[in-house]
């Protein structure tokens, strides 16, 4: 039945100052605004986007958190928002795993150091950029590279490139003297890579992408052609959490020059869920 726009004004002013508990059964739907002075969820408080957990935190490590009673993993899963105070100002960090044993939950967490004090006011939240958020890299993750000097692709096997500068980093993911080659994944999740090169010939014949020293993945064929711009999409998962990816690069008759002066090669690695 539709209501006439004369009888959906007097539903509305009629119902503007009623006041009393909203109940919803299922998975029930609340659209438009809502204005409220206490809102709770499973009779936890809900403030600016977080969560306040009613149980309290203890500390265990520098990086693990102990919630002593049921098993409520679940109400953690990897990426959840957590932050909490230790007698200073906010801190924050990232959920990337939680277990269960003992009659406690473990929150394993990247971000703020979780120092060996009294753990108050504790709040978690499934936004991934929720109101204050500063920890555990920010609401965007990733980094660019790139190298200003030509790199030669000696043929007959792969090769792995090093970066030597960068044009930004958000989460210390790459350094530009040790380890240059290797880009580090600072969690779990969805990522789009991304590489741009320019050969001084037509010699390349593959590039792709190696986790961790694993074997090589999404491999991109060249096919004789001097400029090659990939775009891979990888999921990782949490096993693979700090560790690195680099760019392979193969040469399978003649050698092949990384052009580094017509158009500088680079690669980007960011966070996309």
């Amino acid at each position: 039945m539709m209501l006439g726009p004369d009888i959906k004004r007097m539903v509305r002013d009629y119902l503007l100052d009623v006041q009393g508990d909203l109940r919803l059964a299922g998975d029930a739907l609340i659209t438009g605004r809502m204005s409220a002075t206490e809102l709770s969820l499973d009779g936890r408080e809900v403030e600016l986007g977080w969560i306040k957990d009613s149980i309290g935190w203890l500390h265990s490590s520098s990086t693990e958190i102990l919630r002593y009673g049921d098993d409520v993993s679940e109400l953690f899963p990897v990426g959840t928002k957590i932050r909490w105070t230790q007698g200073g100002g906010w801190l924050y960090a990232t959920v990337t795993g939680a277990t269960y044993a003992s009659g406690a939950v473990t929150l394993t967490v990247s971000g703020d150091t979780v120092a060996d004090a009294d753990i108050t006011d504790n709040y978690f939240s499934y936004q991934y950029s929720p109101p204050g958020w500063v920890g555990g890299g920010g609401a965007f993750v990733g980094c660019s590279v790139y190298r200003t000097a030509e790199y030669t692709v000696t043929a007959g096997a792969w090769r792995i490139v090093p970066w030597t500068h960068e044009h930004w980093d958000t989460d210390a993911m790459h350094d530009t003297v040790a380890n240059n080659h290797r880009i580090y994944i600072p969690a779990p999740g969805k990522y789009r890579i991304t590489v741009w090169l320019r050969t001084a010939d037509a010699n390349l014949s593959y590039v792709a992408l190696q986790i961790a020293g694993g074997s090589y993945m999404h491999v991109h064929r060249c096919r004789g052609v001097q400029y090659e711009a990939v775009s891979f999409g990888v999921e990782l998962p949490s096993t693979v959490l700090d560790t690195y990816v680099w760019l392979g690069v193969y040469a399978a008759s003649s050698n092949a020059v990384i052009n580094a002066t017509d158009g500088r090669p680079g690669m980007s690695v960011t966070k996309i869920d």
